[in-house]
Parts: C-alpha cells; structure tokens; sequence
C-alpha cells in the first residue's frame, strides 16, 4: 500500500518532462535566420540608379556637381586601397539647359588623392559597413 501512494503516475507520464513540438523549433530557427537576413538588406538597400566608372566619378568630384553622398566603407582587408560603395546624386545637365539631379552608384577604390579632394567638398557622409552578418558566418 505505501508503494501505491509514492508512484501515483498517471497515464504513465513524467512530472517534470516538458515536450516542445518540432513545428515550434522549426518557427524559431526561421524567425532567427530572418533577421539577420532582413538586416542584411535594410543597409543594401539604397536608392537605386546611374552606375558610374571611377574616372567619371572623379570628374563629377573635380567639377563640384555633386550634390549629395553617401560613402559606405568595406570592411577592413589586407589590402592598402580601402574600396567604397558610393550613392548619392549629382547634377547633369539636359538638352534645354536645366540642371537636372540624377541618382548614381558607384563601387571606387579610395586612394589617399581621391580621399583628400572628397572631403573637401563637404557634400560626403562616410558610413561603415554593416559587419554583423560576416561575423556570424
């Protein structure tokens, strides 16, 4: 009789085990893959238009017809040149005469020179990259 008492089990079943359906493993792992994914995406995701060379980018630098950029810098490499992913607007000039803001990106290698005469002009806002996703691979 007191062996009836001490192993009162119902239904066979454990007092302390917790049971964790496979649907709701699989939703967390999705919810944490998306969300380095959707900030991945979130900094790429910049206004789209005009790729331009790096030499007709230094030209629209020299000849002060940008307007507005931004300049987001790659992660550090074993490289000396630091490369930059660049977008920002610049004015052209249209058949009748108007000056027009055109929408332009460019990936440059920024070298000490072009480093010099970009942040003279003061139109330039220099961002870093975002680096989370690489450390998680």
């Amino acid at each position: 009789m007191p062996e009836e008492n001490r192993n009162d089990n119902r239904n066979g079943k454990k007092g302390g085990e917790f049971k964790v359906p496979p649907r709701t493993y699989i939703l967390w792992i999705a919810i944490l893959g998306a969300i380095p994914l959707l900030m991945f995406f979130r900094n790429n995701a910049g206004p789209s238009g005009e790729t331009v060379s790096q030499a007709y980018f230094e030209q629209l630098v020299d000849s002060n017809r940008i307007t507005k950029a931004i300049i987001i810098l790659g992660p550090p490499g074993n490289t000396t040149l630091i490369l930059g992913d660049v977008s920002g607007k610049y004015l052209k000039t249209d058949g009748d005469g108007k000056e027009i803001e055109v929408p332009f990106k460019a990936k440059i290698p920024l070298y000490p020179g072009l480093q010099d005469r970009i942040f003279k002009s003061r139109v330039f806002e220099v961002k870093e990259a975002n680096t989370v996703l690489l450390g998680l691979l």
